[in-house]
């Protein structure tokens, strides 16, 4: 692949030397309304502009679609995020109303827990709370 690389550019540094050195020849386009007359070379330089605007417009298309790709992706991984958290609200609820003694994690400390172990649509482990020696009966 390198090799056949390295044939292609040179081929065309090659016509753009060829064009350089021959770009004073006249070419008419009739059009029937309109005679347009211009050089091999502008020619040559219309068309290198035509592909250098398709390349680039190209590429904007594919970063445009890789970012929204990423966005949805994102936006999928914090609604799942913002109902395990909802779920884990409830419950406490849920548990408070039963009369059970509640935990000693808040809310916040939940959130700030699931949301630091994420970044760039990637998720981490969480760690249970560290155990404080006391027993329940």
């Amino acid at each position: 692949m390198l090799v056949l690389g390295l044939i292609l550019l040179l081929l065309a540094a090659g016509l753009l030397i060829g064009f350089l050195s021959s770009g004073t020849q006249q070419v008419t386009f009739d059009s029937g309304v309109l005679d347009v007359t211009v050089s091999t070379l502008a020619i040559y330089l219309l068309g290198a502009l035509t592909l250098l605007l398709l390349v680039a417009g190209l590429a904007l298309v594919r970063s445009g679609t890789r970012r929204a790709h990423q966005r949805r992706k994102e936006h999928k991984e914090l609604n799942r995020l913002s109902a395990k958290v909802e779920a884990h609200e409830a419950e406490k609820r849920r548990d408070e109303e039963a009369g059970a003694t509640p935990t000693t994690t808040t809310t916040a400390e939940t959130t700030a827990g699931t949301t630091a172990g994420t970044t760039a649509g990637t998720t981490t482990a969480q760690t249970p709370p560290e155990d404080t020696g006391t027993t329940r009966s």
